[in-house]
């Protein structure tokens, strides 16, 4: 028997991901316009950037105020040092 999910979670990663190519840092009011942009086109769940220790994630050193922007009805996600998932907080 095949056994489906009756949801899937669609998790918009690519604000946490694409900052760290960049060859500058993008403006921390930029990478909270980014989100809401995701949940203006009706995702929920953005992956937005990493807790991890600046000096090891520099372009993410501002992770914390972009969790903090207050993106009502929607999961915000950032990577927490020493776990394996993401860790989530509701805006």
């Amino acid at each position: 028997m095949n056994h489906h999910p009756d949801e899937a979670i669609v998790r918009e990663v690519g604000l946490r991901d694409s900052p760290q190519v960049l060859a500058r840092n993008a403006p921390t009011a930029h990478k909270i316009d980014g989100p809401r942009g995701v949940c203006a086109a009706g995702l929920r769940h953005c992956e937005v950037g990493s807790l991890l220790a600046s000096r090891r994630t520099p372009r993410m050193a501002d992770t914390p105020e972009v969790v903090a922007a207050g993106l009502h009805g929607v999961i915000v996600r950032a990577e927490l040092p020493e776990t394996p998932q993401p860790a989530a907080v509701v805006a």
